[in-house]
C-alpha cells in the first residue's frame, strides 16, 4: 500500500494551501485525509524519504528556510563610520579648509612649492583608511553573527517518513512531512493537526497572546514560531519558509543587537575619556593660539600675508580635532564587539552555542553553578540493571531469565505500559530515539521481554494522554480496553508507589498493606543509594463511563487507586570528565550543587562520585521550599544538592541566590524550567536533550549537554573580560602620553611633535589593531586558577592604574629627554622636521613594545606566554613596524617625515624597549586590589 501510495502524485499549489489557512477550515480540500492524499503523503507513514522527493517538494513549496532580515551593507558601515563621529566630520571640512589654503599660500623654503595640498589630501587618505578599517571589522562580525543565527534557527525536528520517525533539522523539513510534536518543541512550520493529546499551543510569538492556547482536530491550524506548552500530537505541514506565517513577518524585522552591560559599561568609560580628550584639545588650541596672536602682534613677519596666517590656524585646529579623535576611544565598543564575536566562534567548537552576546562576558563572573544531573554530569546512556516484577526482583543477567518465568498477567500490565506510554520510537534503522530513560525500558521490554512494543503501540486506541512534566514526575496514559479502559501510569518510583492502592502479586491485584509499602520503598531508597534512577510501573483499570468521563474531562485525576505492577533500577554513570570538571570549578572559585528532579539517595550517590557533595548539605525540593527567605540565605552557602526539585524550587534558588549577589548559571531541559533560566545571570539549556522553549529561555546552548563545556564557557567569558581590560590598559596609556605629550609641547612651543597625519596613523594603531590584537587573546591556563571578579567589580582595577600611570611616565620621560635634549645629543636642528620624525618614531615604537606588556594586567611577568597561540597579535604588531618604518622612510611630505639615519633607528628600539623591563620592576610595586586578591563577594 505504501509503495503505491508514496507513488501518487502531487495535486495542490501553494495558492491552495494559502487559501486553507486564511479560511482556516479543511471543508475547501475536502477533510485531512483527502489534503493528505492531494500531498502525496499518508497520516500513518509520513512521505518518502529519498533525495528525488525531497528535491521536488522543495522545487514545488520551496525550502523552509526564513528569509533573513535585512542586514546592513558594507558600504552602508562605511558611510556610518564616517558620520557617525562629529569628531571626524569636522576634521574632514578642515581638512577640506586646509587643502584650499594649500593651493593659496607661498611656502617661504623653495622645496615646498606645490605641496601646500598634501597635509589636507594626507588627512583625508587618513580618515578614509581608518573608516574603512572599522567598516571591514563591523561588517565580518556581522558576517560571523549571521552565521551563527543559522546555527540556531535549524532546531531538531522529529517527522514520519517511510513510516519511521526520524530526527532531521528544522531546514529539512518539507511540504507532506507528518511532525511528531511534544511538549516544548517549536513548531517549524505551518501545517493542520492530525492529532492531538491536551495539546496547548504558546501563540505570543504570532498573536501576542500570553495565554496558551488549546488545539483539537476541531481547531486545526498551527503556526510556525509558536511552541507547545503542553500535551502532544500529529501535525501535518502545508506552508515552508518564506510562505509560512512566521516566514512572512520575519521578512519584514530587521534585527538589531542590543549593547551588552560590558559594552554599556565602557561608552561611559569611553565618553569620560572622550570628554578629557576634549578638554585637552581646546587648551592646546588655546595655548597654540595665544602664541600665535603674540606673534601676530609683536613679531610681525612682513613675508607672511592673510592666508600664511589663515594656514596656521587651521593647523591649530586639525591639531585640536586630531587630538580629540585620538582620545575618543571609540576602539572600546569595537574590542568588545570583537572580543564577543571571536569567543562566540571558538564557544561555538567547544559546544556552547551563545545566544544572547552578554552571555560571554557574564560567565566570567560566575560564582554559582547549578547543575541538572542526567545527561549533564552523567553519560545519558541509561541501562536497566534492576527489576522488581509482581513480588520477584531480580538483578543484572538474572534479569532475562526472572521476567520470562515471572506471571503471564504481569508481564502483559507491565509490557504495555511500557509500550503505550511513552514517546520514544524506533527509527528505520532500529535505533530508539527520544527520552534516554524510556529508550532504556523499552530496549528491556525488546531483549529481555521479546515484547513487540511497536504492535502493542499501533493496537492500543488512545483516549487521553499526561505527558510527563518536572512538576508531577509522571507520564498517564488512557487506552480503550474491552471492559472500558485502562490507565497506565510511569514515573519516579516513591511518588507512583504513593499512589498506589493495590499491588500485582503473581496474576493477582492485592491489596497494599503498610508493611509492604515499607519494604518496596526501602527497596526504591537501596536502589537509589546504588545511583540508580528508579520508576514504578503502575495501572488502573475503569469501567466504560468512567473511561468516557475521564476521556472527556481533563479535570478528573487519572493518577489514584493505582496497581502497582513492577519497578525497574536504570544505571547512568558518571561522565569520565565530570569529576575533573566539577574540581576545575571549585578551583575557580565557583560553588557547585546539583539541582535534579531524581531521588535524594540516587543523587547523593551521584554527587558524591562527582564531587559536589563533600562536608555540604543535600535536601529534598519539598523541604526547601518551606523554608522562609532568611532560613534558605543561612543554608544556601551551604547547599550541594537539592534533590526531588521542581522547576519552582529551582526558580526560587536561582532568586535568592541573586538576592545575595551572588552571580549564577543555571541549567535546564525542560519546559518547566524557562522562568528559572530566564531569571539566572545565565540560563545553560540542552542541546540534545531539552525542548525548544528551555532553549529559547536560555542563553547558551549545551550542544553536547555535558558539565565539562560549562567550564570551558567559564574560561572564555574570563576571558573576554580580561581581553578588554587589556585593551583598556593599553588604550589610556596611549591617551595619557599622547595628550600630554602635545599639550606641553603646545605650551612650551615646541611646534607640534604629532602632526594631523600621524595622531591618525596612531589613532589606527591604538583602536581598531589593537582591538584586534588584545581581543582576540585565547583563554590563559592560568584564567580558572583565581577567584571570580565581583558583581560591582570595577572595570579598571587598581593595578592597572598602576600599570597606566608608570608607562605614561616612562614613555613621557623618554619624549621629554627626545625634545628637549635631542638635538643637542644627536646633532638636529631643534623643531626641526627630523627632530619631530624622531619624536614620532620613538612614541610609536613605546606603543608596540607596550602593546606585549598589557597582554597582562595583573602582577604576571609572563608577558610573552602564549604569545605565538594568538597569530592575530603578532601579524598585527609585525605590521605596525613595518608600515612605521615605511612611513617614516617613504613617507615624505605626505606624512610630514623625512628618513631616519641608522643611529636614531637603534636609538629609537634600544630605548623604547625598555618598557619592557621596566615593567617588570612596577609590576613588583605592590598595589590593593590586585587581581590575585579578588574575592567572592
Amino acid at each position: 500500500f505504501f509503495l503505491c501510495h508514496v507513488r501518487m502524485s502531487i495535486n495542490i499549489s501553494k495558492v491552495e494551501l494559502d487559501e486553507l489557512h486564511e479560511t482556516k477550515t479543511l471543508g475547501s480540500v475536502g477533510g485531512i485525509d483527502e489534503l493528505c492524499k492531494k500531498l502525496g503523503t499518508s497520516t500513518n507513514h509520513g512521505i518518502e524519504d529519498t533525495e528525488g522527493e525531497l528535491s521536488k517538494r522543495r522545487d514545488l513549496f520551496g525550502w523552509n528556510i526564513n528569509p533573513e532580515p535585512r542586514f546592513t551593507t558594507f558600504f552602508e558601515l562605511l558611510v556610518d563610520a564616517l558620520k557617525g563621529d562629529p569628531t571626524v566630520i569636522i576634521l574632514i571640512i578642515s581638512a577640506i579648509v586646509s587643502l584650499s589654503l594649500g593651493f593659496l599660500v607661498t611656502p617661504e623654503d623653495p622645496e615646498e612649492q606645490g605641496a601646500g595640498w598634501i597635509e589636507g589630501t594626507a588627512i583625508l587618505i587618513a580618515v578614509a583608511i581608518v573608516s574603512f578599517v572599522t567598516a571591514i571589522n563591523d561588517y565580518s562580525k556581522e558576517k560571523q553573527f549571521r552565521k551563527l543565527n543559522k546555527v540556531k534557527e535549524n532546531k531538531n525536528v522529529r517527522v514520519l517518513r517511510n513510516g519511521h520517525p526520524k530526527t532531521i533539522g528544522a531546514f529539512d523539513v518539507v511540504c507532506g512531512d507528518i511532525i511528531l510534536l511534544d511538549t516544548g518543541d517549536a513548531v517549524p512550520a505551518d501545517g493542520v493537526l492530525i492529532e492531538a493529546f491536551n495539546l496547548a499551543v504558546d501563540q505570543s510569538a504570532m498573536t501576542g497572546e500570553s495565554k496558551a492556547v488549546h488545539k483539537s482536530t476541531k481547531n486545526p491550524m498551527m503556526l510556525s514560531g509558536c511552541r507547545i506548552a503542553e500535551g502532544a500530537g500529529k501535525m501535518l505541514v502545508t506552508r515552508v519558509g518564506p510562505n509560512s506565517e512566521w516566514g512572512q513577518t520575519i521578512a519584514q524585522l530587521a534585527k538589531e543587537t542590543d549593547p551588552t552591560p560590558l559594552q554599556d559599561k565602557l561608552e561611559v568609560v569611553a565618553n569620560t575619556i572622550g570628554w578629557i580628550g576634549v578638554g585637552a584639545a581646546v587648551l592646546i588650541f588655546v595655548a597654540q593660539t595665544g602664541h600665535w596672536l603674540y606673534d601676530v602682534k609683536y613679531n610681525p613677519d612682513t613675508s607672511d600675508d592673510f592666508f600664511d596666517r589663515a594656514a596656521d590656524l587651521v593647523g591649530f585646529l586639525i591639531t585640536a580635532i586630531t587630538i580629540v579623535v585620538v582620545a575618543v576611544p571609540e576602539g572600546l565598543p569595537l574590542a568588545v564587539t570583537i572580543s564577543l564575536a571571536y569567543s562566540m566562534s571558538k564557544m561555538m567548537k567547544d559546544n556552547n552555542l551563545v545566544r544572547k552576546l552578554e552571555a560571554c562576558e557574564t560567565m566570567g563572573g560566575a560564582t554559582d553553578i547549578c547543575s541538572d544531573k542526567t545527561g549533564t554530569l552523567t553519560q545519558n546512556k541509561m541501562t536497566v540493571i534492576d527489576c522488581w516484577l509482581a513480588g520477584n526482583r531480580f538483578k543484572g543477567s538474572d534479569i532475562a531469565s526472572g521476567v520470562q518465568n515471572a506471571s503471564s498477567v504481569a508481564q502483559g500490565r507491565f509490557c504495555n505500559n511500557v509500550a503505550i506510554n511513552s514517546t520514544a520510537s524506533l527509527t528505520a534503522d532500529n535505533t530508539l530515539i527520544g527520552n534516554e530513560t524510556e529508550c532504556a525500558v523499552l530496549l528491556m521490554l525488546q531483549k529481555e521481554f521479546r515484547f513487540d512494543f511497536l504492535e502493542a503501540r499501533e493496537a492500543a486506541e488512545i483516549l487521553r494522554k499526561e505527558s510527563f512534566s518536572s512538576s508531577r514526575k509522571c507520564s498517564s496514559v488512557l487506552v480503550a480496553s474491552s471492559n472500558g479502559g485502562t490507565i497506565y501510569t510511569k514515573g519516579a518510583g516513591e511518588i507512583v508507589l504513593n499512589m498506589c492502592s493495590s499491588i500485582m502479586d503473581g496474576d493477582k491485584e492485592v491489596q497494599l498493606s503498610d508493611s509492604q509499602k515499607s519494604e518496596l520503598i526501602e527497596m526504591v531508597n537501596e536502589m537509589s543509594s546504588r545511583a540508580l534512577r528508579v520508576l514504578c510501573i503502575a495501572h488502573r483499570d475503569v469501567d466504560s463511563s468512567t473511561a468516557k468521563a475521564m476521556s472527556e474531562q481533563l479535570e478528573i485525576p487519572l493518577e489514584e487507586n493505582l496497581c502497582c505492577v513492577g519497578f525497574v533500577g536504570i544505571q547512568d554513570p558518571l561522565r569520565p570528565e565530570a569529576k575533573d570538571a566539577v574540581y576545575a570549578c571549585q578551583q575557580a572559585g565557583l560553588y557547585v550543587r546539583m539541582v535534579t528532579g531524581d531521588n535524594i539517595n540516587t543523587a547523593k550517590a551521584i554527587a558524591r562520585e562527582a564531587g559536589i557533595l563533600t562536608d555540604g548539605l543535600a535536601m529534598e525540593g519539598a523541604e526547601f521550599r518551606k523554608l522562609s527567605e532568611d532560613q534558605m540565605r543561612e543554608i544556601i552557602p551551604n547547599l550541594q544538592v537539592l534533590a526531588r526539585s521542581s522547576p519552582k524550587d529551582k526558580y526560587i534558588l536561582v532568586k535568592v541566590l541573586k538576592k545575595m549577589r551572588r552571580v549564577c548559571c543555571v541549567t535546564g531541559d525542560g519546559t518547566n524550567d524557562a522562568p528559572a533560566l530566564k531569571k539566572a545571570d545565565v540560563g545553560l539549556s540542552m542541546g540534545l536533550c531539552g525542548t525548544e522553549v528551555a532553549k529559547e529561555a536560555s542563553d547558551i546552548v549545551l550542544l553536547d549537554d555535558n558539565f565539562a563545556s560549562i567550564v570551558k564557557s567559564i574560561s572564555w567569558g574570563r576571558c573576554v573580560y580580561d581581553n578588554i581590560r587589556k585593551f583598556l590598559q593599553f588604550q589610556l596609556t596611549v591617551n595619557l602620553v599622547a595628550l600630554t605629550t602635545a599639550f606641553v609641547a603646545a605650551l612650551c612651543e615646541f611646534g607640534t611633535p604629532l602632526t594631523a597625519v600621524q595622531l591618525l596613523w596612531v589613532n589606527l594603531i591604538m583602536d581598531t589593531l589593537a582591538a584586534l590584537a588584545l581581543a582576540t587573546e585565547p583563554p590563559s591556563e592560568d584564567s580558572l586558577k583565581r577567584k571570580p571578579y565581583g558583581r560591582d567589580d570595577n572595570i579598571i582595577s587598581a593595578t592597572m592604574w598602576r600599570n597606566i600611570f608608570c608607562q605614561g611616565i616612562f614613555q613621557l620621560a623618554l619624549q621629554y629627554f627626545v625634545l628637549v635634549h635631542g638635538p643637542s645629543v644627536f646633532g638636529l636642528e631643534p623643531q626641526s622636521r627630523m627632530h619631530h620624525t624622531l619624536s614620532f618614531n620613538v612614541f610609536v615604537f613605546c606603543q608596540i613594545f607596550n602593546e606585549i606588556n598589557s597582554r597582562r594586567v595583573g602582577n604576571e611577568n609572563d608577558i610573552f606566554a602564549g604569545m605565538f597561540d594568538n597569530m592575530m597579535f603578532v601579524l598585527i604588531a609585525v605590521a605596525t613596524v613595518i608600515v612605521q618604518v615605511l612611513f617614516i622612510q617613504f613617507g615624505g611630505s605626505f606624512t610630514q617625515t623625512v628618513p631616519l639615519p641608522i643611529n636614531l633607528w637603534i636609538f629609537t628600539i634600544l630605548s623604547s624597549s625598555f618598557s619592557i623591563p621596566f615593567g617588570f620592576l612596577y609590576r613588583m610595586i605592590p598595589v590593593g586590589g590586585s587581581s590575585e586578591k579578588q574575592k567572592v563577594e
